[in-house]
């Protein structure tokens, strides 16, 4: 009779790539259980299984050590792989960052978290976008979407006055049969009949800026910046785009578009009309690596406005991560563990210096419910 020694080992992609497992199941941050033979001090056969990110076991597949893997590890070796292993995750926070004079005017930014939320299986999106505004100007948007083109995207729009006294600021998520205003996604029901995902926005606001970024171009200083922290759960639902939405992927097909000019004569309500994107260069193709994003826990990335992007490309495949990058990630999921502990506490204060919130996970039942207005039309919505 056999007697094995079972241990709990933490690995991902990279790692298991270096091994020779090149198909194994799981997201890029998965548990991998090992039964070893310690008589023979081989590995006798795998159980893979996939990790829900919250303790929870969903799918195992054995693969036996003949069938699948050609190679031995000493006892030694795996105890001390196990001791180290525990802690680790291949987790790389993704940033945009585009600034007025960087290929086209787009001053905007944004963050991607992905989380898998085991209650309702489904991936959820934790987005914190960011719009940087000169002078106090309530004028133009700034937006942000999954797919490749604006047909069958599904869009997240932010606008407003920076000078509003509540300062908050306006959010909508729409999509589009075409290239033309985007409306909101109740009234395409004809163009897209399938699931919706549930969008809850958890703040969207202006706030003064107090970071150090200075356009050249513009020989000024952004006076205001609007932060949008969302969440779009269950963001795999979305079937309309071109290219697949997929959590796993490492070049999620995005894009970007923005506007400077558009007065909103101070109503900037759900479906509040929008103006067609500048002319030019504000608007953007995007490759998003959503694998190394996974995350264990919920929560919005910090931004750095003065850094540039990090695991998105806007002409080709992200580059893969970088051991600063991983570094860096890890230290972010440690301090993300011990919030969730209770043994530290979320970062203060405002956005503009970034901050990590770290809303719950969703029971499936938070759905965003938008204020309504009256659709409105001019003469430019025939110009998209």
């Amino acid at each position: 009779m056999r007697s094995y020694l079972s241990f709990w080992a933490l690995t991902f992609c990279r790692w298991g790539h270096k091994l020779g497992i090149q198909d194994f199941p799981g997201a890029p941050c998965s548990w991998l259980l090992v039964a070893c033979d310690s008589d023979k001090s081989n590995i006798s056969h795998l159980q893979f299984a996939k990790f829900d990110y919250s303790s929870h076991w969903s799918t195992t597949d054995t693969i036996s050590h003949s069938a699948k893997m050609h190679f031995s590890l000493p006892t030694s070796a795996i105890l001390l792989l196990s001791l180290f292993s525990s802690l680790i995750v291949a987790y790389r926070p993704i940033q945009f960052v585009k600034h007025t004079g960087q290929s086209g005017r787009a001053d905007q930014a944004f963050s991607i978290v992905n989380y898998y939320n085991a209650t309702t299986q489904q991936s959820d999106a934790y987005i914190r976008m960011w719009m940087f505004r000169y002078k106090s100007s309530a004028s133009g948007w700034a937006s942000l979407a999954f797919g490749p083109r604006m047909f069958g995207s599904l869009m997240f729009i932010i606008y407003g006055d920076p000078a509003a006294a509540d300062g908050s600021m306006g959010f909508s998520y729409r999509t589009v049969d075409g290239h033309h205003p985007p409306r909101p996604v109740d009234e395409f029901k004809e163009f897209y009949s399938g699931e919706v995902p549930d969008i809850e926005v958890i703040s969207s606001r202006f706030e003064p800026y107090t970071g150090e970024y200075f356009s050249e171009q513009l020989n000024d200083k952004p006076s205001h910046i609007g932060v949008a922290d969302f969440i779009v759960r269950g963001y795999e639902r979305w079937k309309k785009t071109e290219l697949e939405i997929s959590n796993s992927t490492l070049k999620q097909a995005m894009i970007w578009s923005s506007n400077f000019k558009q007065d909103f004569q101070g109503d900037f309500s759900f479906e509040r009309h929008i103006d067609m994107h500048q002319f030019g260069l504000g608007f953007g193709f995007l490759w998003v690596d959503l694998q190394n994003a996974a995350s264990p826990y919920p929560f919005f990335g910090d931004i750095n406005d003065l850094d540039d992007h990090k695991g998105v490309n806007e002409i080709g495949d992200p580059s893969p991560p970088t051991e600063e990058e991983l570094k860096n990630g890890e230290a972010i999921i440690a301090k993300q563990a011990a919030i969730f502990a209770g043994t530290a506490a979320p970062d203060p204060g405002s956005d503009t210096g970034s901050s990590s919130d770290t809303p719950a996970a969703d029971d499936g039942n938070n759905v965003e419910e938008p204020v309504k207005s009256p659709k409105q039309w001019n003469i430019r919505s025939l110009m998209w």
